[in-house]
């Protein structure tokens, strides 16, 4: 027992189990062992963390540049300022992304001059998703395409020569922090070409929008205001029935146009009210648009279903509607739309424009500029106002002076007179002042711009009195003068209107303003003296006694009053004459009645007249009645034939004066 209790005890090691030895050192290997399967763990489980994050990441990116397409080119770097721009460019990520290599960093377009627009993409952002902090940085910066070469590159004319047209390359990259660290940098970028024409070289799986026509051609500024609409003609727009205040655009296309298309309108150029857009047939898109507050260049964009679309420039304009002078405190007040506060103003005559002021009512009301101690121009003189507002854009407002060409103007003194004036740039309220003589009730009508009729009551006689007209804006004429010349006295008839060669006749003149000592005189023509008129029935009525000589003509006779008024009337000289005679009976009672009409010139209203009858070889006179001039050139009479048949009549007409005329009727026979 003893020995079988040793040989257990101090037997072979192999064949006695671990010891404690043995055991220790099992330990350390399965220790060993254990740590580094941990630390193989370890490391795939970070692995899976990054390529999540990296997965993450790339989503962030494609969003951002899905942002930045879908953008029309007018709106890629809006509100990107250049010291933000400036700022992107200074960054790792620019140099990760070879920006100044590949980009053309002097170009404007990279960013907006306007600082106080809010970008639609912030040249950086940050986006926390799993608790990670991804920071995005958006380049959109423009580069050249050399067409041949298929490069975009940072130079408009490349060594190469080739021609190269305007890109913008939207770059992307996002970087965030891992815990881990990241092999090959915790970066991800991305990146796209635009082409911002109208006729995009890229993206031509897409329907392009191909724009044929766009009208109006003209934008203002909106407000309320009813002149404003006046200037834009196409105000209010009704649309499919309905009223809405902006202009009706309809925009015809050659191509491209599909259904369902929309309107964009770049920021801060106005809004489509009710956004509402009607498609005409397949070419053509109406939509109303109502222009902002804020002058400047923007862009209306056609845009497809599939996100095809074509851009459209627009100017909205501001616009000054009105421009009122008062002549009494000088002060020259614009109203309209688009002046925005802090505007300063500036004219090309050098009027001091340090006091002006400019009130921004919108939507409530005009705009106003307020210039107090303005000179205007005169004599067609002109001055451009300008209004430059805070973010550069301008509105002008052109007064341009009316001018009077008209000379040697005269007036009645002591009655109303309207004279025609005629001249340049005369606007509708044109008003007159009168700056010396002593004529009174000075008014003037506005016909056209190139006419005008003044008004006024005439001073003293031989003196004159000065005027000058005013526009609205204050524009005025230089001084014109008017002379104040004696009232004429005015012939409204004369009776007789004819005198006979070589006789003396008495003419009775009726009419106005004949004074006493008026005198008489004739201007050569077929008379050879007229009397000194005797005035009566309180200048109303005048004769004078005019004699002609042997020739047929016209006498003229010009009457001057003792005050210098004077006028003059025509008197004709003929002698008498019969060009024709007919005959015409009536039976009355049984008693037949011969009428025969004589015309012809000269006849006096005391006329005789004599008739003979001839048949065969006996000739008798006839007994003529009833004779009746009812004018100068016509007469009528009776007288009964003394045949049935055939015979000659003779008629003879004669004047009080002696003068008388003969016309035979051949061959007559009397019904």
């Amino acid at each position: 027992m003893f020995d079988r209790m040793g040989q257990r005890l101090g037997g072979n090691p192999a064949d006695g189990g671990f010891g404690m030895v043995e055991m220790v050192a099992a330990l350390i290997v399965i220790g060993l062992a254990s740590a580094a399967s941990a630390a193989f763990f370890i490391t795939s489980i970070g692995g899976a963390n990054g390529n999540k994050s990296r997965t993450t990441a790339a989503y962030v990116a494609d969003q951002a540049i899905e942002e930045i397409t879908a953008l029309p080119p007018s709106d890629l770097v809006y509100g990107r300022t250049k010291t933000a721009v400036t700022a992107l460019w200074a960054t790792a990520a620019a140099t990760k992304l070879k920006i100044s290599s590949q980009d053309d960093e002097t170009s404007g377009a990279d960013y907006d001059t306007n600082t106080g627009h809010t970008p639609y993409i912030p040249t950086q952002t940050t986006r926390t998703v799993n608790n990670i902090v991804f920071t995005v940085y958006n380049f959109i910066d423009v580069c050249w395409m050399d067409v041949a070469a298929g490069v975009c590159g940072p130079n408009q004319h490349p060594a190469t020569g080739h021609d190269t047209n305007k890109e913008y390359r939207a770059s992307v990259d996002v970087h965030w922090v891992s815990s881990g660290g990241c092999h090959a940098g915790c970066d991800y970028s991305t990146s796209t070409i635009i082409d911002p024409s109208s006729d995009p070289t890229y993206n031509s799986d897409l329907d392009i929008p191909v724009i044929a026509t766009f009208t109006p051609s003209a934008f203002y500024t909106y407000n309320t205001l009813a002149d404003v609409a006046a200037i834009d003609a196409s105000a209010p727009c009704v649309l499919n029935g309905n009223t809405y205040t902006g202009d009706l655009v309809k925009v015809t296309t050659s191509a491209g146009l599909d259904a369902g298309a929309t309107i964009r309108v770049s920021s801060g150029g106005g809004t489509v009210p009710g956004a509402e857009v009607t498609e005409v047939g397949s070419s053509e898109i109406d939509f109303c648009l109502q222009t902002a507050d804020v002058p400047g260049n923007y862009f209306i964009t056609v845009l497809n279903p599939d996100g095809g679309h074509a851009n459209q420039p627009i100017t909205v304009n501001g616009v000054v509607t009105k421009a009122a002078w008062n002549t009494s405190t000088r002060a020259l007040t614009l109203s309209g739309s688009g002046f925005e506060p802090n505007a300063t103003l500036s004219d090309t005559l050098g009027n001091s424009m340090s006091s002006a002021t400019v009130t921004n009512n919108y939507p409530h009301g005009a705009d106003t500029a307020v210039i107090p101690n303005f000179s205007p121009p005169t004599n067609g003189g002109k001055d451009t106002i300008t209004i430059t507002n805070p973010d550069t854009t301008s509105i002008s407002y052109t007064i341009t002076a009316p001018k009077v060409t008209s000379s040697g103007l005269t007036g009645y003194s002591g009655h109303p007179n309207s004279i025609a004036v005629a001249g340049t740039g005369f606007v509708q309220g044109l008003t007159v002042a009168m700056t010396a003589g002593n004529c009174t009730n000075p008014s003037v009508t506005y016909n056209s711009s190139g006419a005008a009729t003044l008004n006024f009551t005439g001073g003293s006689v031989n003196t004159f009195c000065t005027f000058h007209f005013i526009n609205p804006d204050g524009g005025s004429t230089g001084n014109f003068n008017v002379t104040n010349q004696a009232y004429p006295p005015q012939v409204t008839s004369v009776s007789p209107t004819y005198v006979e060669v070589n006789t003396s006749t008495s003419l009775t003149l009726s009419g106005s303003g004949f004074q006493s000592g008026m005198s008489a005189t004739r201007s050569g023509g077929s008379c050879t003296s007229v009397s000194q008129p005797a005035v009566s029935n309180g200048g109303s009525t005048a004769t004078l006694t005019l004699t002609s000589s042997g020739g047929t003509g016209t006498c003229t006779v010009t009457l001057t009053n003792p005050d210098g008024g004077t006028t003059t009337f025509t008197e004709t000289v003929t002698k008498i004459s019969i060009s024709g005679m007919t005959e015409y009976s009536t039976t009355y009672q049984h008693t037949k009645t011969y009428t025969w009409t004589v015309t012809g010139t000269a006849f006096s209203s005391s006329a005789t007249v004599t008739m003979s009858e001839k048949a065969g070889n006996n000739t008798q006179s006839l007994a003529v009645s009833a004779t009746s001039v009812s004018s100068s050139t016509q007469l009528t009479f009776n007288a009964t034939p003394f045949n049935t048949g055939k015979a000659n009549y003779t008629v003879t007409v004669t004047n009080p004066s002696g003068s008388s005329a003969s016309y035979s009727l051949n061959n007559f026979t009397v019904s």
